[in-house]
């Protein structure tokens, strides 16, 4: 009987019978993963490293074909801009006599789809397993990357469980769409049809985010029924799923873009909310039993983070109300402690707010809102013009103007902590909290001002952090550790950045010395900016208030400063909404108090 050795160099034998094995300087190939009719992928070796990896290449009867090797490249570009634990990532491209390739890790396990044919899938792993693809489709959508080819074949499960989302090869960036269209890749409906939107089969033109929503229903429909939905203009069926479930299904697979989920992020959120935590392993649960335990009242719905410092999680009261809020956890801290208390008393319509606060021991609990949109630094892949900087830094030097007349210092400021809601509006949180990383050997703090000594925090800390999140913001890539206000002129020179605007920022980095003494003074010359560069139409659109008045608050006093010449019935509209207001915080206060103290019955 030959051994392994001789089994593996008859394997290669037969490999390099029907295959042309690549030969690529500095990989060692070693066997192929997969071949589809536009490009094959090799396991291989990176010599100089000693670690597996996957290297893809066009086929070469495509390579006299200009618009196959532009989708390749393309793919190799846009992966090369991702960096999310969903997303295979790349590592390198180039080019050899055979064509084009890239490198990308070598993601050692299987396809959803093969684990759905085996019947090795139970659903409740499978719902799991297609919520961390959603959650890195979410990421790509965030960065204007729409990938066009959801299915489960290109979901892969890696043999510790991760999941990862691969195969962008038809993927398209969407502030680039019209102009792949104007090239000719427009008209051609590339993808796998039973997961393909129905606008995507007739052209790729202005296909957005909607088309994977639409592809991520496709796969959970499978998943809860063991076959694909009805073709598009077909007549459903009745299916025996719970009403929730169904609800997400009918959205997701609406025949028009307007009526699905805006975005992978948003049928996500639906999900987790139909599921009512039910897509949790025991384990899962079993982590989360120190903090959230479900009394009846209350159910977990997801786990958004748990490791030695922290644990956060998604919760929502039962009922028909169904609030949702974030309940973090977090190693005690005196001085941070004290930070979060001081901001449960206040309200701003930049800063995330705060419904309770308890302690232990050892450890304090928050309640917060729920932001559903993500983070910054989810969406620093690309580089966004000086306008939408300086608007994303008004809101936050509002937010730290506001907590600064409270005695209130960030003081771990970066991009993570700069949140979005369901519409776009940013909100700051964490104030007060230490670097998760503080100590530890080989990290350095990017937004930490290189003047600053010692654990303490200031005003000028925070206004440096600022700074480095307007650069990273403007060119994707953190501030170098030398620069200082000349390297700031003469990069946002390039981009052709104001003058009035490369002052706010040269003023943020500069020495303490130099720099804005207050966040109120930063707030006061970004307005002007940004009202400047406002189109007329939209001059006459209220900011959020540098105070602190509540979000709701400012919508009614939209309202009624748009209906002047009705006083009487804009005041009794203006009474009646703020009763409303009043009936559902108090409503809200009321669980929040009921579900602190039960927390730390728990606990």
């Amino acid at each position: 009987m030959p051994d392994a050795q001789e089994r593996r160099a008859a394997g290669r034998e037969a490999v390099e019978d029907h295959f042309d094995v690549p030969h690529v300087e500095g990989l060692r190939i070693i066997r192929p993963l997969a071949r589809g009719g536009f490009a094959e992928v090799w396991e291989a070796e990176q010599v100089s490293l000693g670690r597996r990896v996957a290297v893809k290449f066009l086929r070469h009867e495509h390579l006299a074909q200009s618009q196959f090797v532009r989708l390749f490249e393309q793919e190799a570009r846009v992966l090369a801009r991702l960096n999310h634990a969903n997303v295979v990532q790349v590592i390198d491209r180039g080019s050899t006599e055979q064509g084009p390739y890239f490198v990308m890790e070598y993601v050692e396990g299987v396809t959803l789809q093969r684990l759905m044919s085996k019947g090795r899938l139970t659903r409740d792993r499978a719902l799991t397993i297609l919520l961390h693809a959603a959650r890195g489709l979410a990421y790509a959508h965030r960065n204007q990357v729409v990938h066009r080819d959801v299915k489960p074949a290109n979901i892969l499960i890696s043999r510790a469980g991760q999941v990862k989302i691969g195969d962008f090869g038809i993927a398209t960036v969407k502030a680039h769409a019209s102009a792949a269209a104007e090239e000719g890749q427009g008209g051609i409906p590339l993808g796998t049809r039973a997961y393909m939107a129905p606008e995507q089969r007739v052209s790729f033109d202005d296909v957005g985010p909607q088309a994977d929503v639409y592809s991520l229903g496709v796969i959970l429909h499978k998943i809860m029924t063991g076959r694909l939905p009805p073709a598009p203009g077909e007549v459903w069926e009745p299916e025996r799923l719970p009403a929730r479930i169904r609800q997400v299904l009918e959205t997701a697979l609406a025949p028009t873009p307007q009526r699905r989920f805006a975005d992978a992020g948003a049928f996500r959120e639906a999900l987790v909310t139909a599921l009512e935590g039910r897509h949790l392993d025991p384990s899962t649960r079993l982590g989360a039993a120190g903090s959230i335990q479900d009394p009846g009242g209350f159910e977990l719905l997801d786990v958004i983070r748990q490791d030695d410092r922290r644990s956060v999680y998604l919760v929502r009261r039962r009922g028909r109300r169904g609030e949702r809020i974030v309940v973090k956890r977090y190693i005690k801290d005196a001085d941070a402690l004290q930070t979060v208390r001081e901001l449960c008393r206040l309200e701003h319509p930049n800063v995330v707010r705060i419904h309770a606060v308890g302690e232990r021991d050892d450890s304090f609990i928050m309640l917060m809102e729920h932001l559903p949109g993500g983070d910054l630094r989810e969406r620093l892949v690309r580089p966004h013009g000086w306008q939408e900087t300086a608007e994303v830094a008004l809101a936050v030097a509002r937010a730290l103007a506001f907590t600064a007349r409270h005695g209130i210092v960030h003081g771990n400021l970066r991009p993570s902590n700069v949140l979005f809601d369901s519409h776009g509006r940013i909100r700051v949180t964490d104030f007060g909290l230490p670097e998760h990383y503080r100590g530890e050997p080989g990290k350095r703090n990017w937004y930490a001002d290189p003047e600053s000594t010692g654990p303490t925090r200031s005003t000028a800390d925070d206004l440096y952090a600022l700074g480095a999140i307007m650069y990273e913001m403007l060119f994707a890539a953190a501030i170098p550790e030398e620069a200082g206000p000349e390297h700031v002129a003469t990069a946002c020179a390039a981009i052709g950045a104001p003058a009035e605007f490369v002052t706010v920022l040269e003023r943020l980095i500069a020495p303490r010395d130099r720099r804005y003494p207050d966040a109120a003074e930063v707030v006061r010359d970004l307005e002007r900016i940004v009202h400047l560069e406002r189109p007329a139409q939209d001059a006459a659109a209220p900011s959020p208030a540098p105070d602190g008045k509540s979000s709701r608050a400012i919508e009614v006093a939209d309202v009624s400063g748009e209906r002047r010449p009705a006083v009487g019935a804009a005041l009794i509209g203006l009474a009646g909404l703020a009763f409303v207001w009043a009936v559902e915080r108090a409503v809200v206060q009321e669980w929040i108090a009921e579900l602190v103290a039960w927390l730390l019955r728990a606990s």
